[in-house]
């Protein structure tokens, strides 16, 4: 495993998915979007078959001494940037 210097930060490209939300503001409840991590998955047969979709690349920032293992999320926390 490659050690990090102290201060630097690791980022992992992680997928995106843009989804309605509704929240409660002063003037009471609207709706807007808000970006999730992971992916849909998108019907694409009528036998069932589906494929994982994403919206855009955000990035995964392990917390200062984690190093999370391919898949696993927890112990880290998620910095929405450059999503196309």
């Amino acid at each position: 495993m490659i050690g990090l210097c102290e201060g630097s930060e690791h980022r992992v490209a992680y997928p995106m998915v843009l989804e309605p939300v509704e929240l409660l503001g002063d003037e009471g409840p609207y709706q807007t979007k808000s970006w999730r991590p992971g992916v849909r998955y998108v019907n694409q047969s009528p036998y069932g078959d589906s494929a994982a979709s994403a919206d855009g690349v955000g990035w995964m920032i392990p917390e200062s001494g984690q190093h999370p293992q391919a898949g696993q999320v927890s112990g880290a926390r998620f910095l929405h940037t450059n999503v196309d």
